[in-house]
C-alpha cells in the first residue's frame, strides 16, 4: 500500500523497491554489505515486517555494482502443501538459473539425472553448472526460510548448505560462493534432529528499528504538512520504536489526514492519530496486517502459555534477564520484544497499548483450564481452598503435558498433589481410626455378650445344682 504526497511516497507492507525514497539506511546495511563482501556466510533472522526483505533488495544491488552475481531463492513462491523434495530442488534450480542469467535447459537436465536422488542433483548443479558458469563471487539469498520448517526435507537442505561451507577448506571454487538466510527463525532450528550436527555457522546480522537520525529522512514526506516536521517523526517514533512497518504506516496516515488537524502540535496530534486510527479497534483496522500477525504468531505457538507468561512480566516491569531460551527467542521472533542490553523490553508503546496485562491475562485465561484458579491461590498467599481437586488436577496434567510451563505453575500442580496426598492420607487415618473404633466396639459387643452367655450358663449350672440339692435334701428327709 502506498500513499503520493508531493514526490514523496511512503510504502507500507512488502519488500521496498531498490529507489524507494523511504527506505532507511541502518547498521544492519554495512554489516551485510561487508560481511558479503569478505564472502562469510551471513544470516538475518527476525521478526516479520522489520524490513529484512528490503535490506536484501539493497544488499542485492550494492552487490552487483562490486561485480558480485546474486541470485535470489524465495522460498513462498516455490513451497507448496504437501510438496515434495524433489518439487522443491527443481524449483530452486530454475529459481537460481533464472536469477543469475544461466542458460540451462533446466528440465532436460533434471531428467538426465532421473538415477541419483533430488538433494545430489542440487549438488551436482552447484557444483557443475553454477560454479563453472559463473568465475565471479556468488551470493545466494534464501528468504522466508521459516516455510521450509514444514517439510520432512528441510534438515537435509540446511546440513547440505553447511557443507557447502565445509567445501571450502579443500575446493578452492566454493570459496566464491556464500549464502544468506533470511526468516523468522532461529539457527537451532535450521537442523532441527538431535543426531545431527547443528547449524552453527554463519555471521548473524542484527536488525534493529530506525534510530531518531535514521528516521529524520522520512520527514521529507511531511513537511510542508507542518513546521515542525523533525517533531512529528520524533512523535511518531515515541510510538513504534523505529518498528519499519509502523513507522512507514503511521507516516502514511498523517500525510492521509493531512486536512484533518493543524500540526502546531505533533505530540498532541499524534497521540490522537494513533489512538484513532490503530489502537482504537484494532482488529478492524488492522490493515495490511501486522498486529493480528504478532498475535497469531503469539497464541498458536506451543508454548503460548509460557511466552504470555514471559510478556506479562516484562509488562509489569520485572527484570527479564536475556538467557537464550527457546521462549524468550520465540517471543522476540513475534516482533513483541526486542533485547536492550541484557533484558528484555516491549519493542514499542503501541504494542504495549494493544497488548496489555488484561488482554494478556485473558488468554492465559482462555488458554489454561485452571488460570483463574491459580491466580486466586497466587492473591491469597497459597490459600490450599483454590488448589485443584482431584479429577480437576488429572485434566490439568493432561493439559500441562504439551506445554512450557513457569515455575509458578509447577508449584500450583504440585501443591495441588501434595495437598490432594495429605487429603488422602488424613482419610486414610480417620478411615483407620473408624476402622480401630469399630473392631474395638465390635470386640466390645463380642466381649459383652460372651459375658453374658457366661452368666447365663452359670444361673443354669447354679440353677441345677440347687435343684439336685433339693433333691438330695428331699431324699435324705425322705430316707
Amino acid at each position: 500500500m502506498t500513499l503520493q504526497s508531493s514526490d514523496y511516497q511512503y510504502t507500507v507492507g512488502g519488500a521496498l523497491r531498490q529507489d524507494a525514497p523511504t527506505y532507511i539506511s541502518r547498521q544492519a546495511d554495512e554489516d551485510l554489505f561487508l560481511t558479503l563482501m569478505a564472502r562469510e556466510y551471513c544470516h538475518i533472522f527476525n521478526a516479520r515486517q522489520m524490513g529484512k526483505s528490503s535490506l536484501r533488495v539493497q544488499t542485492t544491488q550494492r552487490l552487483k555494482v562490486q561485480s558480485i552475481a546474486c541470485g535470489i531463492i524465495e522460498v513462498s513462491a516455490i513451497v507448496e502443501h504437501g510438496m515434495t523434495s524433489e518439487a522443491w530442488y527443481l524449483g530452486i534450480i530454475r529459481r537460481l538459473s533464472r536469477s543469475l542469467g544461466i542458460k540451462l535447459k533446466v528440465i532436460l537436465w533434471w531428467r538426465e539425472r532421473e538415477g541419483i536422488s533430488p538433494i545430489q542433483r542440487f549438488s551436482e548443479f552447484i557444483e557443475d553448472v553454477l560454479l563453472t558458469e559463473i568465475q565471479q563471487p556468488i551470493v545466494i539469498f534464501i528468504d522466508e526460510i521459516d516455510s521450509l520448517f514444514q517439510f520432512d526435507f528441510s534438515d537435509d537442505f540446511f546440513s547440505l548448505i553447511r557443507y557447502f561451507y565445509q567445501e571450502r577448506a579443500e575446493h578452492p571454487d566454493y570459496r566464491r560462493l556464500t549464502f544468506t538466510l533470511i526468516g523468522v527463525a532461529t539457527p537451532s532450528e535450521l537442523i532441527s534432529a538431535r543426531d545431527r550436527t547443528p547449524f552453527n555457522i554463519g555471521t548473524a546480522i542484527q536488525l534493529r528499528g530506525f534510530t531518531l537520525e535514521e528516521a529524520k529522512p522520512l520527514g521529507a514526506g511531511l513537511i510542508h504538512l507542518s513546521d515542525y516536521g523533525d517533531g512529528l517523526i520524533q512523535c511518531i517514533l515515541r510510538w513504534t520504536g523505529g518498528q519499519p512497518f509502523l513507522t512507514q504506516k503511521l507516516c502514511q496516515l498523517v500525510v492521509s489526514e493531512a486536512d484533518i488537524e493543524p500540526r502546531a502540535y505533533p505530540a498532541r496530534y499524534i497521540d490522537k492519530l494513533v489512538e484513532r486510527r490503530i489502537i482504537q479497534d484494532w482488529l478492524q483496522q488492522d490493515t495490511p496486517e501486522h498486529l493480528k500477525t504478532i498475535q497469531d504468531r503469539l497464541l498458536h505457538s506451543p508454548r503460548a502459555q509460557r511466552l504470555l507468561e514471559v510478556y506479562r512480566d516484562i509488562l509489569q516491569s520485572r527484570i527479564i534477564v536475556l538467557d537464550s531460551s527457546p521462549e524468550q527467542n520465540e517471543l522476540q521472533l513475534t516482533g513483541l520484544v526486542v533485547k536492550e542490553g541484557a533484558y528484555l523490553k516491549v519493542a514499542n508503546q503501541i504494542y504495549a497499548e494493544i497488548f496489555r496485562p488484561w488482554w494478556v491475562d485473558r488468554r492465559l485465561t482462555s488458554l489454561c483450564p485452571y488460570q483463574t484458579m491459580l491466580n486466586k491461590w497466587l492473591s491469597s498467599n497459597c490459600d490450599h481452598q483454590w488448589l485443584l481437586s482431584k479429577q480437576s488436577l488429572q485434566e490439568a496434567r493432561t493439559w500441562a503435558g504439551n506445554q512450557s510451563l513457569s515455575e509458578e505453575h509447577h508449584q500450583f500442580l504440585m501443591s495441588s498433589q501434595s495437598y490432594l496426598h495429605e487429603q488422602e492420607i488424613a482419610r486414610q487415618q480417620i478411615n483407620q481410626k473408624r476402622e480401630k473404633e469399630q473392631m474395638m466396639k465390635e470386640a466390645d459387643e463380642i466381649a459383652i455378650q460372651r459375658i453374658a452367655k457366661l452368666r447365663q450358663k452359670l444361673i443354669i449350672s447354679w440353677m441345677i445344682c440347687g435343684i439336685l440339692l433339693l433333691l438330695v435334701i428331699f431324699l435324705i428327709l425322705a430316707g
